[in-house]
């Protein structure tokens, strides 16, 4: 069964004197799990919803996803037993920043609805009037698609929230069983986009923990979203959702309400790339700390049974 909620993906930015520039793959494993995006000369790994497992430390799983980068000869370093506890602690030797964090909720038709009169297709009324963006595609169609109006008018500012037909868009890409996208019964979509354009709380430390960890962290700063740009334009008319109905009860106040950053840490600053040379200095002083290997094993040991439980636990949803 497909999960009612959780994160949609994890956007990291790579180092980029570390990648191999000779290999130009894109999609590291079969199934699109980790997919790499190349633009403007960043290199953009996104770590997509089937690879993450809810009940798992997130530090761990995208050091499993770095991990696997360098297997397939992406990023450019050794691979030993220590790699892996290598890349746990000294994650920002390989990628610089988090560009991006969704978490989505799934609803049934009639558990969620925008109210009338609170969307606009045209997004400078929108802003004017406190009310959603609902999008209009290439060809001029109004779409059943509606965004917060905390977008900017370049396309390259995201809005920090979003509610639309996944089912449809699930149907369209053609990637899942339709038998498995009817039977999950529940084809919209809300989620709360937090982006490097929109936000400046995207830090290593937030993803610490499993999804639950994860979700209760950043519930305030989901709350001062809902409050402030969405709270008014749509209802709710299915309470079941205990993390959802969260959210809504800390989006309490009238007036808009300014996120102070007690539970999270802002991303840092990128001072400078650390060099092929730098990194493989500071991995052979690892290794002579713990030249026993004991660490690296246990780490070691540790990723490979949380590979194997990751696949059963995809296989069988």
């Amino acid at each position: 069964m497909r999960p009612v909620e959780g994160i949609d993906k994890i956007n990291l930015l790579l180092n980029p004197l570390l990648l191999n520039k000779e290999n130009k793959k894109k999609n590291i494993d079969p199934y699109n799990r980790l997919v790499l995006c190349r633009s403007y000369g960043n290199t953009i790994l996104i770590i997509k919803q089937e690879y993450l497992n809810p009940c798992i430390d997130f530090q761990i799983q995208i050091t499993l996803a770095i991990y696997e980068l360098i297997k397939q000869g992406i990023i450019n370093f050794p691979d030993t037993l220590l790699t892996p506890l290598f890349i746990y602690k000294f994650h920002q030797f390989f990628f610089h920043n988090i560009t991006a964090l969704e978490f989505y909720t799934s609803w049934k038709e009639d558990d969620i609805k925008v109210n009338e009169d609170m969307s606009k297709t045209n997004l400078d009324e929108a802003k004017e009037n406190d009310c959603l963006y609902q999008y209009v595609n290439k060809d001029g169609k109004i779409t059943e698609t509606y965004y917060s109006n905390d977008k900017s008018r370049t396309k390259y500012d995201r809005s920090s929230f979003i509610i639309y037909n996944k089912q449809e868009l699930d149907l369209k890409d053609n990637q899942i069983p339709k038998d498995v996208i009817y039977e999950f019964g529940k084809p919209i979509r809300t989620e709360f986009r937090l982006y490097a354009d929109n936000t400046p709380w995207l830090h290593w430390d937030n993803l610490r923990g499993n999804y639950q960890e994860i979700f209760n962290r950043h519930k305030m700063l989901m709350a001062t979203i809902y409050n402030n740009h969405v709270r008014e334009c749509i209802t709710v008319t299915n309470k079941e959702n205990k993390n959802f109905n969260k959210v809504m009860k800390a989006a309490k106040d009238e007036e808009p309400i300014r996120y102070t950053g007690k539970e999270l840490k802002k991303k840092q600053p990128i001072i400078k790339n650390d060099t092929q040379e730098t990194v493989n200095k500071k991995f052979n002083e690892f290794g002579l700390k713990n030249k026993n290997m004991e660490n690296g094993k246990i780490m070691g040991e540790m990723m490979e049974e949380l590979k194997k439980n990751m696949g059963r636990y995809y296989k069988n949803k």
